[in-house]
């Protein structure tokens, strides 16, 4: 295997973590009537469908924070194996 095959098959399994992060990021709901509490509890507070919106952005952040490091590694490797000769 080809130094820039290694980087191209990389920057695939890099791709695939990267989507189920953000799959799994679509899935996250934080209840409000869960046993321990998500965050610091305020006054102000949205809730929707049983659901603290608040408290389920603050935990899809870290996910999208984490696919999009994840993706960028992807690109980074698909673009260097793009750079490389054959």
């Amino acid at each position: 295997m080809t130094f820039k095959a290694l980087l191209t098959s990389i920057a695939a399994a890099a791709a695939f973590v990267s989507a189920v992060l953000w799959f799994g990021t679509a899935k996250i709901r934080i209840s409000v009537w869960g046993d321990v509490l998500k965050r610091d509890a305020s006054d102000a507070q949205i809730i929707v469908d049983d659901v603290d919106f608040f408290a389920t952005v603050a935990e899809q952040a870290k996910w999208n924070r984490s696919a999009a490091l994840v993706a960028g590694f992807a690109a980074l490797c698909q673009a260097l194996a793009l750079i490389l000769p054959t």
